[in-house]
């Protein structure tokens, strides 16, 4: 089972990255699944950094940030009884093009909260962006379409990522 994360071996150049991700994917739907299936497939993995995304899907589904965290805290101590020394890294998305009850913000502080919490990093990717209607607007645009980013927005999370890890 291949979960979103990175995996740094100092002992070989360069870093393996796994992803996963489907249609409508919230944190609830991975709490939802077995404990077992995530520690397997944590465990198999060995990584030595979780990066977590989830926003987007919340957003849209008009979950609380509230029930959104406490999916992300089950997600955290699956990742952590699998793996002790993994560290974790919530990266909320940037705000998309399309509204719901909740702001993207929103769920951008309690992940923060969350973070602090659960001793993990956070990076805030809304400040980088800003709007979807601005950052749309922009010579460069790095909106596939109103909630997915584009090769382009894709390089700036990872940069904004690679930043916060080598200040660490």
């Amino acid at each position: 089972m291949t979960l979103l994360g990175v995996e740094a071996n100092i002992a070989v150049a360069g870093a393996r990255v796994h992803r996963v991700g489907h249609p409508g994917a919230t944190a609830a739907v991975y709490a939802s699944d077995a404990a077992t299936t995530w520690q397997a497939g944590i465990a198999a993995l060995k990584p030595n950094l979780v990066v977590l995304t989830f926003g987007i899907n919340e957003l849209a589904g008009n979950i609380t940030p509230a029930a959104q965290s406490a999916s992300l805290t089950t997600l955290i101590s699956r990742i952590h009884a699998a793996v002790p020394a993994a560290d974790i890294l919530l990266v909320p998305p940037v705000s998309p093009g399309i509204t719901g009850t909740y702001l993207m913000s929103d769920y951008a502080t309690s992940q923060s909260s969350l973070a602090l919490s659960q001793n993990a990093g956070f990076v805030n990717m809304g400040p980088r962006f800003g709007l979807y209607a601005v950052s749309s607007a922009r010579t460069f645009n790095p909106w596939v379409n109103t909630t997915h980013v584009n090769a382009g927005g894709g390089d700036l999370i990872s940069q904004a990522i690679v930043r916060y890890l080598v200040n660490q």
